[in-house]
């Protein structure tokens, strides 16, 4: 029982980890480059590629936001895991280490209160 507790425990702070990283990796993710608006000498040209950028410009907004978004919670998640199982680990490891001694055996001490006269 000790040791199973004990290997989801770590289990636990594993996954905490790689939820740690997988959150900077979100936060790093390139969500794409700025696209301009240009004018172009005839009109429909002009409407298609701005409506093209207008478009690009809000799918970047939107990928920040989620990459953001998603980086915070992996890591206010992975933070919880990590912490909550450590706890656990020390906790436990605590409990062991307090286990109190046995009793003398009645035999040794028996033994003790025995007086030798030679």
């Amino acid at each position: 029982m000790k040791n199973k507790f004990r290997l989801s425990s770590l289990f636990g702070m594993l996954t905490g980890f790689l939820s740690i990283i997988l959150s900077f990796v979100m936060y790093g993710t390139y969500a794409g480059s700025h696209e301009s608006y240009l004018s172009y000498g005839g009109d429909a040209y002009t409407g298609i590629q701005n409506a093209g950028a207008c478009a690009a410009n809000n799918v970047k907004a939107l990928t920040e936001a989620f990459c953001f978004g998603m980086g915070s919670l992996l890591l206010v998640i992975g933070l919880a895991l990590v912490f909550y199982n450590a706890g656990s680990v020390i906790k436990h490891s605590a409990e062991e280490e307090t286990v109190a001694p046995e009793e003398p055996v009645k035999e040794q001490a028996e033994q003790s209160d025995t007086v030798y006269i030679h």
